[in-house]
């Protein structure tokens, strides 16, 4: 019986065939010799996906209990299930070669070596183990006997040609050899493990030989026309084939060519050396990068990372290769770079802005990460610069970002000196701004677990999304200190226990380390801002952002002439890091902190433009100078324009005949009500009678409110 079951296998198959033998009713002679096992059923190939292995189990329990497991090889395809059937029959037998036996994990009960020419007995028939080297060193395949059935398993499958995997022993010479053996067995079917059953055998084996030699004839070729490495005999070969197949045709050329060499085929010209040095990553990477393969030497992967996503920008994936370079001035592509010690100390030392990242690369490449894993195994977490933790977790927070980054300082084996004086709190950790989302408390609540309980808690600013977490802290570590401004803190619900007010110019001592809090007004009037003096690593909250510009809340204070005087005093702090609690780490703070700078004046000139033209009002403003913008931004734009015509007033910037009563009058319903007026007729199909319809509108919400009006004045009145 063949079931075809879903598995976790190579594309174009989705499921691996679970071949079943159970006889009933045949004369047993027990007293027969010569076998390996005896059973009175068998099962070949167990690999299935774990979402069938309930499935899985119902089989094996109808089966009878002396049970028999063949496995052909180790793949994860052919395995899958063994778990399953050890859980529901712990006396079955397994049945594999000892190399395939060795790379399989978990399999505790019994365990059967066989290495070929052996027979197993099934409930009175017989059938022999077959030696078939080829896609993998310890394949094997099954003849049933009575049936002249043959299981391949790997070996051949149902459309196409197998895949044969170097890695696990793969040998181009023994798979022809495995495939001549076949044929000189006659089978009358055969049973590959992916695929249909295959009724006639000797075309099927004969197919793949031919199609095995034609491919072998077209890299000889190549070779003869000057071909050297693996990528040119590759890109010779499979012109015609989608680059995405490459890797999986370039480990077929490399078997190929090994059996040319012990077929003694190769021109004289060509030199397996040199071939053999252009395999593996030469191949994969640097034939892409455009560097020739005589310029690289010994060289070996290191690490493959993948950076946390901040967003909006997708995480940055890295892969980091160790090495050496032959020619050091090659140039390579600019997604690419060879990094020594000294070319690292001299890239910090030139860095230009939105150049290189090549602090965080090499704190990548060389750290650890042993904090990260104690501290959260299940989320990124990017540890920039060196001892600072930057977890962006999911929160409530604006569109474009999804995340607020949680900032966490836990330095270890520092000298801690208790005497020192002038601090208004201790600790030995420090979180910063835990505004998660309320589905991730308990994840949190596990980075504060892992933390030591002398916990300090720094907030920048109110908003949901800074605060979300708070209540998870509390529960998790009662003890910790609260650290924020007074009017922050008056604005946080559900804090019932340790605070500490602070203004700025402060220090916070955390486990030997210093870090200054700094009053950073604008965002909100009582926003904070924290410097790491070690690290010189500026936590600037809200004031920034990884991505655009920030937004001033002006329902909780914030002011565009504060704004401004916290950015330059940013840029006076002098500080080589910027952590934004939005988007990614900012290494080139002077460069983000001028350009906020010349974001902000450049729309304030607009603004005032605007105003020297005769626009009185917010809505005539914001009109004029956004434009171009969708009308659904409009709103937030708005608070943006009252904030810089307030600081053009402090300024005395505005021009005579501008009237701020006049504008501050506009600020309100009026403004909304032509805004909601526009933005309704810009949505509006050009068929009907916006004019009449918008005018309709207004009159239905201005008698709305007057009625409105009218009610109250009579509840007064009685």
């Amino acid at each position: 019986m063949v079931v075809p079951m879903r598995s976790r296998t190579l594309k174009p198959f989705t499921t691996t065939n679970l071949v079943v033998f159970a006889p009933e009713n045949v004369s047993v002679d027990y007293k027969e010799t010569g076998f390996v096992t005896r059973g009175d059923a068998l099962i070949v190939d167990p690999g299935c996906h774990y979402k069938l292995h309930t499935e899985l189990k119902k089989i094996v329990d109808v089966l009878p209990r002396k049970l028999i497991v063949f496995v052909t090889h180790h793949h994860r395809d052919h395995i899958g299930g063994l778990s399953a059937i050890q859980e529901s029959n712990p006396d079955a037998i397994l049945v594999a070669h000892v190399k395939t036996r060795n790379r399989i994990d978990g399999w505790s009960g019994k365990y059967t070596p066989v290495s070929g020419g052996e027979n197993i007995y099934v409930n009175g028939q017989r059938l022999t183990f077959i030696f078939a080297p080829g896609h993998t060193d310890g394949h094997m395949a099954l003849l049933h006997n009575s049936t002249r059935s043959l299981i391949v398993g790997d070996h051949c499958v149902g459309k196409g040609s197998a895949f044969l995997d170097i890695r696990s022993g793969g040998n181009m010479t023994e798979y022809f050899q495995t495939t001549y053996k076949f044929l000189e067995l006659s089978p009358h079917v055969v049973i590959p493990m992916h695929g249909r059953v295959n009724l006639w055998p000797k075309h099927m084996l004969c197919g793949y030989l031919k199609n095995r030699r034609s491919r072998e004839e077209s890299i000889l070729m190549a070779t003869e026309d000057g071909a050297q490495t693996l990528f040119d005999i590759v890109s010779n070969v499979y012109s015609k084939v989608d680059r995405s197949f490459w890797l999986a045709a370039a480990s077929n050329v490399r078997l190929h060519i090994d059996n040319l060499a012990v077929e003694n085929k190769l021109p004289e010209g060509f030199s397996i050396q040199k071939f053999r040095a252009s395999c593996g990553f030469s191949f994969k990477l640097l034939a892409n990068l455009g560097i020739e393969f005589s310029d690289v030497g010994e060289w070996s992967f290191e690490r493959y990372v993948v950076e946390p996503e901040f967003g909006p920008d997708s995480c940055v994936r890295t892969c980091f290769l160790a090495g050496k370079l032959m020619d050091t001035d090659k140039s390579l592509q600019d997604n690419c770079k060879w990094m020594s010690i000294e070319a690292c100390f001299d890239c910090l030392v030139d860095a230009k802005p939105c150049s290189d990242r090549v602090g965080p690369l090499v704190l990548l490449g060389l750290g650890d990460g042993s904090m990260k894993q104690k501290l959260a195994p299940s989320l990124p977490v990017q540890e920039y610069p060196p001892g600072v933790m930057v977890v962006p977790m999911r929160s409530r927070t604006l569109k474009p970002f999804t995340t607020t980054n949680l900032v966490v300082f836990a330095p270890e084996n520092v000298s801690v000196d208790y005497k020192e004086t002038g601090f208004v709190t201790r600790g030995d950790a420090l979180i910063v701004d835990p505004g998660c989302h309320y589905k991730l408390h308990t994840e949190l609540k596990k980075i504060v677990d892992a933390l030591p309980r002398k916990l300090i808690v720094l907030v920048t600013h109110h908003h949901r999304d800074h605060i979300g977490g708070l209540s998870a802290i509390q529960e998790s570590n009662p003890d910790a200190v609260l650290v924020a401004h007074v009017k922050t803190k008056n604005r946080i619900d559900g804090w019932s226990d340790n605070y500490t007010p602070v203004s700025g110019g402060e220090n916070i001592y955390v486990n030997g380390q210093s870090l200054t809090v700094i009053f950073a007004p604008g965002h909100t009037d009582g926003h904070m801002a924290l410097l790491h003096n070690p690290t010189r690593s500026l936590i600037v909250g809200d004031h920034c952002v990884g991505k655009g510009s920030a937004f001033l809340d002006i329902r909780s204070g914030g002011n565009m002439t504060e704004y401004f005087q916290t950015t330059y005093k940013f840029l006076d702090l002098s500080p080589h890091v910027v952590i934004p609690m939005h988007g990614r780490v900012n290494l080139w703070p002077k460069h983000m902190l001028c350009g906020y700078l010349k974001n902000r004046r450049s729309r304030e000139e607009s603004i005032l433009k605007a105003t020297e033209d005769g626009a009185q009002t917010l809505f005539d403003i914001v009109s004029n100078v956004y434009s171009k913008v969708d009308r659904s931004f409009w709103l937030a734009a708005a608070s943006n324009v009252r904030l810089h015509i307030d600081n053009l007033a402090v300024e005395n910037k505005l021009p005579e005949g501008f009237s701020i009563q006049k504008f501050r009058a506009s600020c309100g319903f009026s403004f909304k009500v032509r805004w909601a007026a526009g933005f309704t007729g810009s949505r509006i199909p050009f068929k009907i009678n916006k004019r009449g319809l918008i005018m309709s509108v207004i009159a239905a919400g201005a008698g709305y409110f007057l009625l409105l009006a009218c009610k109250k004045k009579n509840t007064i009145e009685s």
